[in-house]
């Protein structure tokens, strides 16, 4: 098996993950649905956006997983260009990568929901009139959105690169030719 390979069990398996991410999210979505008490037209359409928001999210998960154990070419090939023949043996700096791929879409399956709901909340709370005080569920919204969009982009870096983290582990201790070149030769010096 060839890295691409590998990274398509793994995907895979992530998607078997995503549904069973599905599965608390589906139960909340289902709350979202019976009918809150009538507090108004304003507070109903202040929290339109995060039922609408608690909906999506597992259809999301639901959809990914299946997307991903079926077939999940888009991704790989986002991981993997198409032409990767690879049939050697993996080095450990190839596994490494796989991993780094993993670790990228496992964060991007982890943080998205948490970037929906941030957004959603910062929606309502911008939309609500005065007299409610959110400030602290405001803040909160705040603190969660910039980790979140962090991890979001960060796994997308490493789904699609996470190059400097492979220079990082694997310095080239090795010296190379151009240094061989200039040592001169114990040997031939005497």
């Amino acid at each position: 098996m060839n890295s691409r390979d590998y990274f398509v069990l793994g995907s895979k398996l992530l998607g078997v993950y995503c549904l069973f991410l599905a599965v608390p999210h589906l139960g909340a979505a289902v709350a979202t649905l019976a009918d809150p008490p009538n507090l108004g037209d304003e507070y109903a359409s202040i929290m339109f956006m995060s039922r609408v928001v608690f909906r999506i999210i597992p259809v999301v998960y639901l959809v990914f997983g299946f997307y991903l154990i079926r077939n999940g070419s888009v991704i790989h090939n986002l991981a993997y260009q198409v032409s990767s023949d690879e049939d050697n043996l993996l080095e450990t700096r190839d596994k490494f990568i796989v991993f780094l791929k993993f670790l990228g879409m496992f964060l991007i399956v982890s943080y998205f929901p948490d970037v929906l709901k941030s957004i959603s909340s910062y929606f309502t709370y911008r939309n609500a009139f005065p007299t409610l005080n959110l400030f602290e569920d405001k803040q909160y919204a705040l603190v969660n959105f910039g980790p979140s969009i962090v991890g979001v982009v960060f796994g997308f870096y490493l789904l699609k690169s996470g190059q400097v983290f492979v220079r990082l582990a694997f310095r080239s201790d090795a010296p190379t030719t151009e240094n061989h070149k200039s040592r001169p030769d114990k040997r031939n010096s005497a």
